[in-house]
């Protein structure tokens, strides 16, 4: 069964783009936890999902193994709409960003000072965002202006990250 919609009969808070984001965050982190250490911080509310998740949870955990420099670099969404992708963003960043905290690598343990700044300016971001995503009459060129401001931050992060 298709992981979305083992997601969707569990009632987990979570789309599949989540559990990638989360996972890619943990994949990330200066010690990585291992797999099922991970599915059990993603799942603590539904626990009883585990079980039957966990098959088609490992795959994707494989397959994000496997290809982690592809994936990060496709963490948001190709959109078209300015709101649409910043919500997206801002959820998928949330995810990446709690993941890689709860493996240990924030901005007060990160080894790499020039990492922590870069944690720190995307966790800025993700504030941000959830401020301008709340503004009823939200201003288009701030959107813009914050879209542009996080893929550059996210691209100086990966490149930093990767060092």
């Amino acid at each position: 069964m298709k992981l979305q919609e083992l997601i969707g009969r569990h009632n987990v808070d979570m789309t599949v783009a989540h559990i990638k984001a989360f996972f890619l965050g943990v994949l990330s982190a200066e010690r990585p936890m291992p797999f099922v250490k991970a599915v059990e911080e993603m799942m603590a509310e539904t626990p009883e999902a585990i079980k039957e998740l966990e098959p088609e949870l490992k795959l994707l955990w494989d397959d994000l193994v496997k290809n982690k420099p592809a994936e990060l670099q496709k963490l948001f969404p190709q959109s078209s709409d300015l709101k649409e992708f910043l919500a997206t963003a801002k959820d998928q960043l949330d995810f990446y960003l709690t993941a890689l905290s709860l493996s240990g690598t924030n901005t007060e343990t990160c080894k790499n000072e020039d990492v922590a700044d870069l944690i720190d300016e995307l966790e800025d971001t993700v504030m941000d965002l959830d401020e301008y995503l709340s503004e009823s009459n939200a201003d288009e060129n701030e959107g813009e202006e914050l879209k542009e401001l996080l893929l550059e931050a996210w691209q100086d992060y990966l490149r930093t990250a990767a060092k």
